[in-house]
């Protein structure tokens, strides 16, 4: 049976963490108060840091027909735009993104930092136009397909960021992300089977942080998919060693637990995940469920109780 199938389960925790890896494809960012004017004064390390870059764009433009000065400019309009983004005021953010890709000669790597921005302000036809215009001035770049591959990816159609993901390692072989990114596509596709190995050649790879925790939970998903609960274990326990309070992966350990006849060990898993997440009837319902089977191995007597040996 597949682990998809479990009833009660998916609707809980199962895919939520599935979708957040690779670039920050996933995270939107939070617009400004409707009541905070978009002038009112910043005070502290944010002031400073618009000084600077108010200052720095100011004195590069007049000199904008020197390429280093052109380079300085772009540099100096991304990391003012990312300041902007991080305020939540994406007007004045998309306009420095554009500012960039504005300068001659274009930078394609202008489109890469202004699509990603468009995903996380889920602006997904925006995006997508991004990374098709970086992709006709760096046909060979495999950043471009990757991109498109996670506008896909956000927009749920997974069958369609497997074929950017697949060209994309067709351009670039060596990069984990891109079959990171391709496992989880075909996770939510739930052809599992397909996914491990795109894990194992991710985890295989040098990884961020973050990427190889999640690497390590989806890898860790697919093998109860199929049964393999030891070496599930094995991978949810490095996943938890990064993350130890992570619901998802004490919830799949705890059922990797659980289908190794492990009841204690399943019992404590389940309850640390029902912690962080108590609306989950699952998880309330396998607390319960764990509680019971211990209460009857307690009743047994210790000649017949293999716990007591």
């Amino acid at each position: 049976m597949s682990y998809f199938n479990i009833p009660g389960l998916i609707a809980g925790v199962l895919l939520v963490a599935l979708s957040a890896t690779g670039a920050a494809a996933s995270a939107a960012a939070k617009p400004a108060p409707a009541d905070t004017p978009a002038e009112k004064p910043v005070v502290g390390p944010r002031a400073e840091m618009q000084r600077k870059y108010d200052d720095l764009i100011a004195k590069l433009q007049p000199n904008a027909d020197d390429k280093e000065a052109r380079d300085k400019l772009r540099d100096a309009y991304q990391q003012r735009a990312t300041m902007y983004e991080t305020a939540g005021e994406l007007d004045k953010a998309e306009a420095d993104f554009t500012a960039a890709t504005n300068i001659e000669p274009v930078d394609a790597s202008s489109y890469s930092d202004r699509g990603y921005f468009y995903i996380r302000s889920r602006r997904y036809g925006d995006a997508l136009g991004d990374f098709v215009a970086g992709s006709r001035l760096e046909p060979n770049n495999s950043t471009f397909r990757y991109g498109a591959g996670r506008v896909m990816a956000n927009m749920k159609n997974f069958n369609a960021a497997i074929e950017m993901y697949n060209e994309a390692i067709k351009l670039d072989p060596k990069d984990g992300r891109r079959y990171l990114s391709r496992a989880e596509a075909l996770v939510w596709l739930g052809r599992l089977n397909e996914a491990r190995p795109d894990y194992d050649r991710a985890l295989a790879s040098s990884l961020a942080r973050e990427d190889r925790f999640f690497a390590l939970l989806g890898r860790g998903y697919a093998l109860l998919d199929i049964g393999e609960y030891a070496d599930a274990v094995r991978d949810l326990d490095a996943a938890l060693e990064m993350e130890p309070t992570h619901a998802n992966a004490l919830t799949w350990r705890g059922f990797a637990y659980e289908r190794l006849g492990s009841t204690d060990a399943a019992l404590r898993d389940y309850e640390q995940a029902v912690q962080r997440a108590p609306n989950n009837t699952w998880l309330r319902a396998s607390v319960r469920r764990m509680r019971s089977v211990d209460q009857q191995f307690s009743a047994m007597p210790p000649e017949i109780n293999r716990r007591s040996r």
